[in-house]
């Protein structure tokens, strides 16, 4: 198995209503290859208010689930 040599993510917040609380509106995943479809799926479900989700050259993810309550936008 080979470790992954570049990665990134960019993760927008709001402001926080508590401290131990933060909303997630946009995910930019990049480069992201050692990612499960189920992984990724359930990321996405556990952000109820993501707006948006890009990404952009992970290899390793053939396929994705989104559930039609989600508030995604692009």
């Amino acid at each position: 198995m080979q470790n992954p040599t570049h990665f990134g993510w960019q993760i927008e917040l709001n402001h926080q209503p508590t401290p131990s609380t933060f909303f997630v509106k946009t995910l930019n995943l990049i480069s992201v290859n050692h990612l499960s479809n189920e992984a990724a799926s359930c990321m996405v479900s556990k952000f109820g208010l993501l707006e948006n989700l890009k990404i952009i050259g992970c290899h390793g993810l053939e396929s994705m689930s989104i559930a039609s309550d989600t508030k995604l936008l692009s």
